[in-house]
């Protein structure tokens, strides 16, 4: 049996001075179309050496960046291997985008803002859901009115995920986590992410359940750890 560990993905920030500042997203990415529409359908993936597939996962295209991650119509989501739900449990639109660990530029920094594969908005106590290729592993987060970043990074509350991670067995894992928010002292949006009746949770006053909350950098597997196969998230925002 696996074990799998977001922290090992994802928990290598560099800390400095907070700069506290808001990210105004651009496009939102739709799929109005009952057809099943494939991922990064408008360019050719470049093969990449086994260990280039470990260290940077599945990020897209170079003519593309970010096409492994897309919103999908509720009619034909089922279509799709690797998805998460997201249900907005109050009665305020929110802001949402969703990242590959890796940015744009091959570095770890997909988390920065302006470096965002998606941004969509999770309409008042509405639903949205987000299909991901394989073997991509990355967060996506939410707040009302607009996203908090702290040093460039977003903060908040992070879904974080890794869908059939090839250097893994194909295994894929979630979590919840506000390890960024905690560390410079900015609030916590409640986030509940399930699956297979396995669920990782934070509050709004920074405790959490089977989460990456304060002081936890250091563990290793929390959250879901979810056997090779199809793999549907459901992620309530807010409370």
């Amino acid at each position: 049996m696996s074990t799998f560990s977001m922290k090992t993905l994802f928990f290598t920030f560099s800390f400095a001075t907070l700069s506290a500042s808001a990210h105004f997203f651009g496009r939102e990415v739709k799929n109005p179309s009952n057809a099943y529409i494939p991922f990064c359908a408008s360019s050719k993936p470049k093969r990449s050496t086994t260990e280039q597939i470990a260290y940077k996962g599945n990020t897209g295209t170079e003519e593309d960046y970010g096409c492994n991650i897309m919103v999908v119509d509720q009619m034909i989501a089922s279509q799709y291997e690797y998805t998460a739900r997201f249900n907005n449990a109050v009665n305020e639109d929110q802001a949402c985008v969703c990242f590959n660990k890796i940015g744009p530029d091959g570095q770890i920094d997909g988390f920065w803002s302006g470096n965002e594969a998606i941004s969509f908005t999770l309409p008042a106590s509405g639903t949205k859901i987000v299909a991901f290729d394989a073997n991509s592993q990355g967060g996506c987060v939410c707040s009302i009115g607009e996203i908090p970043t702290a040093n460039g990074q977003f903060a908040g509350t992070w879904l974080e995920f890794d869908f059939g991670n090839e250097s893994n067995d194909n295994w894929s894992g979630a979590d919840a986590s506000c390890l960024v928010a905690a560390a410079y002292g900015l609030e916590t949006p409640a986030l509940k992410v399930c699956s297979s009746g396995v669920c990782s949770s934070i509050n709004t006053n920074g405790t959490g359940e089977n989460a990456y909350v304060k002081g936890t950098d250091g563990l290793d597997g929390v959250g879901l750890n979810l056997p090779p196969g199809r793999v549907h998230l459901t992620v309530a925002v807010g409370e």
